[in-house]
């Protein structure tokens, strides 16, 4: 449904044609690197939604904004967060790619002072 209305021409969120306008001020350098991605959105072929997505982002780091400066709350979420990534790592998730998918043994590696 937002591919379908993007492509209708949905209106943007005002604050969205401001970033688009700083950028081609040149206010981040020569504007002419970033028309490739600016017309991609502009012209239909925003794949990712972004332009669709980008009032939602904002209302989301307002309310990162918020809780950040709330500093003990913010530190018990960081660590929360930390703790909670163990089962994660990308060494467990490599050595399952490597395990199941890829299905290959590991090769030693020759010791450097050796």
């Amino acid at each position: 449904d937002a591919t379908r209305k993007m492509k209708e021409g949905a209106a943007w969120d005002n604050r969205l044609n401001k970033v688009f306008q700083t950028i081609r001020s040149g206010k981040f350098g020569n504007p002419v690197d970033f028309e490739p991605v600016l017309n991609s959105m502009e012209n239909g072929a925003d794949r990712y939604l972004l332009a669709h997505d980008f009032a939602s982002y904002l209302d989301c780091q307002d309310k990162v904004d918020k809780a950040f400066k709330e500093k003990k709350s913010w530190a018990k979420k960081c660590l929360n967060a930390v703790s909670g990534m163990g089962f994660f790592s990308t060494d467990r998730t490599i050595q399952e790619y490597a395990d199941v998918i890829w299905k290959c043994k590991p090769c030693p590696r020759p010791d450097p002072r050796a």
